[in-house]
């Protein structure tokens, strides 16, 4: 393996995992050196943990961070905090406090990379190097040019402004680019984590205050121009307020550890006259108001062999009230708990009131979407109705019919059916996933409970819930998951749970079911709300708890109290946008609604279809000829000119024959294939993705026959399937009026393949001319899971380099889209990929600096508007 410095080790030298932390240990070395004094090692060689720690001094000991709400293991024993060795006399002089394990890596390269972004508010960037200039100053250097991501055809345009590169400072090496990491990826700060100073606070910690934000800016339009009608509105949030400014946070140690959970819970319990109102998980304790002593030492004895256990309860920090929003949601489901609502998944619902659909055999449950979070108007509470569809049929029902309509291979089409689905077990009230059926098991099986007892299904469910079952059916499995707590993977306590299928009522719809018409009208009269509902049904749940004095005490307790009424908001009714076709036509609707007009309007920018060709299977010749000579007519009314294709007939469906067909067919200066496909099977239309983009790149189109089987929809169908080609060919279809000039819009979004656990991809577009219809794109192949771009840099300063290519100038306002964001991962875009996309300014000039905004796009959210 190849070192970070250039050149084998040499003997006896302790190799690390090289990277970016050899850079940051060759330059704390050079730091300390006298002037004049040559470095000891290889350029190339790593220190071993020995040198490291006589380089980076040892801090002092740090109590552990709590989480403020973590839930422990039911059975993980607390680790106690071990100091790590101190560092000798004879060390050299320290450069700073920053900590060390003695093992070099990413670990420690995170941990570092977090120090300072707590003392520097921020870390300054990937695209230049921090080097310290003087006693806690700072200095930024831009970094070299990066060279584009493809070589460019020689064109007529005016070159590209270049910034010309400094020397990189003395004392200071680059690091070198990681494998799997891109040339000109950003670099972690090296002077920066030398210059760490971690302490041992001495008192209490109290959260930082939140940096100082600016007021919100508020622009208003002027009503009757483009700044539309004022209008009232409401939305489903409730006001939240709290009467405390500060929640009490301790750490709680048992001597002797207690394993369990349960038994912590207990005998903290023990002190309830002390602690009335409390919330703990077994090892973090939350009190609204703090105890006497910033340290209480409580004793209880445990009731199992009496023996008396000792509680330390110490004072960690107090969090202010707009921090505690975990907090309050674990209040929240106390109080749906309080009100005999039932959580099914995510939400909680009310399984008293409940809307039978006898037509379909199914069961709507009316239920409720509650989060609280701080907004700029404090605390508040969202609040919206959810609906829960439940079969009335049970596992056991849809077996019997399977039996009855496949007597000779029942056991795969049970098995194609049930596993994968969701069930719920109305006895508790808990859902689970069948993961796999066992067939030679039946409820007069026996197993042994956790007090050691061999008991039988069949007895276990009579002796607990009063339920008989019938002895002759198979047994359900469910193989709970392993859970990541606080960073940490929990492996769930029992392997596999067998469930009774005669007990198990189906959840959700089936496909069948979603394609039924008739089903989906009936049960949209129970899920779709109007404003009105939604609104009556938020004044219901609040007063609910109003109402009710347990939860109406409990809230007292933490002083919280909950308005009455829905938050009412100002907004504007924007004036109706217009849509441009080809020969300068528009359009303009209060309904957005402009497809209608765009089959009877001329494109933009037309392609000409000319060369392109179609595979079918043989037997669906007619419906592809009706599919053809539709496209030569209706083409040619939106300006785009279809010539007969080269027609393709496959004697079969499969998909070696159809790619061999395509292998075959498609020459060079083929301009579009198309496939009509039977049937929906994601391995055809894998092969012909795979083919298409991977060993003969051409524009693909997949059309299912059922689509162009309906003669009544068939124009329709025919003219957006003509739209989409050609927008695929390179043509423009309408565009909006851009009021920005020498604008460009960026989308960034990663896809995610969980189910297959293949790699993630992070995608990059960007727009090139002013009217925003033809578009600069780049891919990258990521890690699993990677949601954050770190090739950003490189596709930001390719996208310039396009637009000045096609505009002669440089963009002087550039609006970025990122999708795939979660509230969490705000901070981190912004510190890394809003700071790479700065840093590639810097590659056009010093006094290239384009107005930069960055809008963060969540499509999963509950916020409703309603016009008052």
């Amino acid at each position: 393996m190849a070192s970070g410095g250039g050149g084998p080790p040499p003997r006896g030298k302790s190799m690390g995992r090289g990277g970016r932390g050899l850079a940051i240990l060759q330059a704390l070395k050079k730091e300390q050196m006298a002037p004049g004094q040559a470095p000891e090692a290889h350029p190339g060689s790593m220190p071993s943990a020995g040198r490291v720690a006589g380089i980076l001094p040892q801090p002092q000991a740090q109590p552990q961070a709590q989480p403020l709400a973590a839930p422990q293991p039911p059975l993980a024993r607390p680790q106690p905090a071990v100091s790590q060795p101190s560092v000798s006399a004879s060390s050299q002089a320290p450069v700073g406090g920053l900590p060390t394990t003695g093992r070099g890596g990413r670990g420690n390269l995170a941990g570092m990379f977090a120090m300072i972004q707590q003392q520097q508010g921020g870390f300054r960037g990937r695209g230049g190097v921090l080097a310290q200039v003087g006693a806690g100053a700072w200095a930024e250097a831009p970094s070299k040019p990066v060279p584009p991501s493809e070589p460019a055809a020689p064109t007529p345009s005016p070159p590209v402004p270049q910034a010309a590169a400094p020397p990189a400072p003395a004392g200071m090496q680059a690091a070198p680019t990681p494998a799997g990491m891109q040339a000109g990826e950003p670099a972690p700060p090296v002077g920066a984590m030398a210059s760490l100073s971690v302490r041992e606070p001495e008192q209490p910690r109290q959260d930082p205050a939140p940096p100082h934000k600016g007021p919100p800016v508020i622009r208003r339009g002027v009503p009757g121009a483009a700044g539309g009608e004022p209008s009232r509105l409401a939305v489903n949030y409730i006001q939240l307020h709290a009467q405390n400014r500060h929640v009490s946070q301790y750490h709680v140690t048992f001597s002797p550890v207690i394993d369990s959970k349960g038994m912590r819970i207990g005998l903290l319990n023990d002190h309830a006259e002390k602690m009335p109102v409390k919330l703990f998980d077994g090892a973090i304790l939350f009190l609204p108001q703090p105890l006497p002593q910033e340290e209480t030492e409580l004793f209880s004895t445990r009731r199992t062999d009496g023996t008396q256990v000792s509680l330390t309860i110490k004072l960690t920090r107090t969090v202010p009230t707009e921090h505690c929003q975990h907090l309050y949601n674990i209040l929240l489901r106390k109080i749906m708990s309080i009100l005999k609502l039932c959580q099914v998944g995510r939400y909680y619902y009310n399984p008293a009131t409940p809307s039978q659909v006898p037509a379909h055999k199914l069961e709507v449950w009316p239920g409720y979407i509650t989060s609280i979070k701080e907004y700029e108007g404090g605390l508040m509470l969202l609040l919206d109705s959810a609906h829960r569809v439940l079969r009335c049929q049970t596992v056991l029902e849809l077996m019997a019919q399977i039996i009855q309509s496949r007597p000779n291979s029942f056991q795969e089409e049970i098995t194609r059916q049930i596993v994968g689905c969701t069930v719920l077990t109305r006895y508790n009230n808990k859902m689970y996933r069948v993961d796999d059926i066992d067939w030679g098991k039946t409820p007069r099986s026996s197993f042994m409970t956790a007090s050691g007892q061999e008991i039988t299904f069949a007895d276990y469910y009579w002796n607990h819930y009063g339920k008989k079952i019938d002895p002759d059916q198979p047994l359900l499995i469910h193989r709970p998951k392993e859970k990541v707590v606080a960073g940490q993977t929990l492996k769930p306590r029992i392997e596999l749970i067998c469930l009774i299928p005669g007990l198990c009522h189906l959840t959700g719809l089936t496909d069948d079911l979603r394609q039924n018409f008739k089903v989906m009208k009936d049960l949209s009269a129970h899920t779709r709300s109007t404003p009105s509902q939604r609104l009556m049904t938020m004044r219901k749940f609040v007063d609910c708890i109003n109402n009710n004095a347990e939860s109406r005490e409990l809230l007292q307790k933490w002083g919280l109290s909950l308005d009455d009424t829905a938050l009412a908001v100002e907004g504007r009714q924007m004036r109706d946008e217009k849509v441009f076709f080809g020969q300068g036509k528009f359009f303009s609707s209060a309904k957005a609604d402009w497809g209608s007009a765009m089959v009877r309007s001329k494109v933009i920018s037309a392609v000409d279809l000319e060369r392109w060709a179609i595979f079918y299977v043989r037997r669906n010749t007619p419906d592809v000829m009706s599919f053809i000579q539709k496209a030569q007519l209706r083409g040619p009314q939106m300006g785009i000119t279809v010539k007969p294709p080269e027609l393709v007939a496959l004697p079969d469906d499969k998909s070696e024959t159809l790619t061999k067909a395509l292998k075959e067919t498609v020459k060079p200066t083929t301009q579009l294939i198309c496939v009509v496909m039977p049937t929906s099977r994601e391995d055809k239309y894998s092969a012909v993705k795979k083919f298409a983009c991977v060993h003969c790149p051409v524009p693909s189109q997949v059309i299912l026959h059922k689509t162009i089987r309906d003669k009544g929809k068939l124009d329709s169908v025919v003219q957006k399937i003509v739209l989409q080609i050609n927008c695929k060919l390179g043509g423009e279809l309408w565009a909006v009026k851009n009021p920005l000039e020498s604008a460009m819009v960026i989308g960034v979004d990663a896809y995610h393949d969980l189910v297959r656990g293949r790699r993630s991809i992070g995608g990059f577009v960007a727009s090139t001319n002013p009217e925003l219809t033809r578009w600069f794109s780049r891919v990258r192949i990521q890690m699993q899971g990677e949601e954050l771009l770190p090739g950003l840099r490189i596709f930001m300063i390719s996208a310039i380099r396009k637009y000045h290519e096609a505009n002669h100038r440089l963009p002087e306002k550039i609006i970025m889209y990122r999708d795939g964001v979660g509230d969490g991962q705000l901070a981190i875009v912004q510190d890394f990929e809003v700071r790479q996309m700065l840093d590639s300014f810097t590659d056009f000039g010093a006094d290239y600096h384009p107005k930069l905004t960055v809008v963060i796009v969540q499509k999963r959210i509950n916020t409703r508007i309603f016009q008052q």
